[in-house]
């Protein structure tokens, strides 16, 4: 049996050049280390003739945070840096491997940047910490796999 096991370093992030419809997933390759964190608060829901606590899980929070290397000039800095100053909205894909190769996985969502710093450390790369979270389209996040 083949080792599925992946490293950061093989994951790989996505814009969408195209339509949601019809997208054109472009690499975002200056893309650095990247947290993909989906949450779901919990609901107590005991009530006073409960002997045991008894929970729900609430709503599907998704949030994505990755360091980009600062590349002024590079399509996918412009492109994350200007949604996140026009309040706009930008397709991305985050996956455990290339676009191209089925059964790989991530979360596709369109997304609003929340945070946009710059980090600049004395010696080492100059990095912008990148915040995202789902933004209120008709396009729900899902969780993708290639086909």
């Amino acid at each position: 049996m083949p080792d599925s096991r992946v490293i950061g370093v093989e994951c790989k992030a996505y814009r969408n050049t195209g339509t949601y419809g019809t997208p054109t997933w472009t690499e975002v390759t200056i893309v650095g280390d990247a947290t993909i964190s989906g949450e779901r608060p919990e609901a107590d829901m005991a009530a006073r003739g409960d002997v045991v606590a008894k929970f729900r899980v609430g709503i599907l929070r998704w949030q994505v945070e990755f360091d980009l290397v600062y590349q002024n000039g590079h399509a996918g800095y412009d492109a994350i840096r200007d949604a996140f100053l026009n309040k706009t909205v930008l397709d991305m894909l985050f996956l455990d491997g290339a676009s191209g190769t089925t059964d790989n996985e991530g979360l596709r969502s369109e997304l609003y940047f929340t945070n946009f710093g710059r980090v600049e450390p004395m010696e080492d790369k100059l990095t912008v910490p990148v915040t995202g979270r789902p933004a209120d389209t008709s396009n729900a996040p899902t969780w993708y796999t290639v086909a």
